[in-house]
């Protein structure tokens, strides 16, 4: 009786540590194949570009949105805590800051950011994403990251954090109030009230920079958009958020010039600095700031704009965020 119960424990610590051996093969193999793809360093993901890419630059928005794009097989095999340093390290982060309101800001992340989209899908997700944020932060104070981009990266994901938990959809709401085009026609605005400092700006506008390569003329404001800046006014003293421009375009204060893509050839007879660029969706507008080469592609000309939260930039037409609808631009003149 004794001998069968001694074999029984020892088949039972055979099991162990065939189950034991096994697991060990299996993480091993799963890190063989992470080595292999190389989409992992030290067991985070790791994006095939980057800003501190030597060829960040030699590709279109769109084309790097698409190059960071993480396919799902992989996503599945990520722990929540390598979505959320995946998140972190995303490069178009500073785009949650560039859109009508935070809520539209994430919307548009959410489309782009694989990483972002798969944690918000998991029950576990912003939980995950609370405790995760301030681990990350945390390490930061240790060891700030190597793009320079250690303070608006913790800005990033604590107003994330914020916004889950507060529900904050800033900066869209704040007091109501009308302007008029030059036609006299009253158009919707709100006067939020700023929240953040100059060096919070200043933090975001040098990540739109370091991102985009553009070119920085104004410090950021809560205050006033791009379409309330080209449509409304160009002054630092603008007030006034403007969430819809159409009436500029339908009560005969500007004339519609043209109509095209980013790789239009534009006839520039009648357009001249200054005229409107109008994108698709009431996404964006922007402005000419010299006047524009008659034949070269629409998207290459170089415009001014207030992007979101961030500052006043000098940019090409199509080197904007990849929410910015460039399918369809109008060119306005008054």
């Amino acid at each position: 009786m004794k001998n069968k119960k001694y074999l029984s424990l020892i088949l039972c610590f055979l099991m162990v540590i065939l189950v034991s051996m096994h697991e060990i093969n299996a993480s091993a193999k799963d890190k063989d194949a992470d080595a292999k793809d190389n989409k992992y360093i030290d067991g985070f993901y790791e994006y095939p570009i980057t800003i501190m890419s030597d060829d960040w630059f030699n590709y279109s928005v769109k084309e790097k949105v698409a190059m960071l794009i993480i396919d799902q097989e992989t996503l599945n095999r990520m722990t929540d805590r390598q979505l959320v340093y995946a998140i972190a390290d995303y490069p178009y982060l500073v785009d949650i800051y560039l859109y009508n309101s935070f809520e539209e800001g994430l919307t548009n992340f959410k489309k782009n950011c694989s990483a972002y989209c798969e944690l918000m899908e998991r029950l576990s997700g912003i939980e995950s994403l609370k405790t995760y944020s301030e681990e990350i932060i945390e390490s930061y104070k240790i060891t700030p990251r190597l793009d320079g981009q250690t303070d608006f990266v913790a800005n990033a994901l604590n107003d994330i954090i914020e916004y889950y938990d507060e529900d904050n959809l800033r900066p869209s709401s704040g007091t109501r109030a009308t302007v008029m085009t030059p036609n006299h026609t009253s158009v919707y605005v709100t006067t939020p009230s700023e929240t953040h400092t100059t060096n919070y700006h200043t933090s975001l506008d040098n990540s739109v920079v370091s991102t985009y390569g553009v070119t920085k003329v104004r410090t950021g404001s809560c205050k006033y958009n791009c379409h309330s800046y080209a449509w409304y006014s160009i002054s630092s003293n603008n007030p006034y958020w403007m969430p819809d421009p159409t009436a500029y375009t339908t009560d005969g204060s500007y004339t519609k010039k043209f109509t095209g893509t980013p790789s239009s050839s534009i006839n520039t007879s009648g357009i001249s600095v200054n005229d409107r660029v109008y994108y698709a969706n009431k996404t964006h507008t922007a402005f000419f700031i010299d006047n524009p080469s008659s034949g070269a592609p629409l998207g290459t000309l170089l415009v001014k704009s207030k992007w979101g939260q961030a500052g006043v930039f000098e940019h090409a037409v199509s080197n904007v965020p990849a929410g910015y609808d460039d399918s369809t631009l109008t060119i306005w003149h008054r």
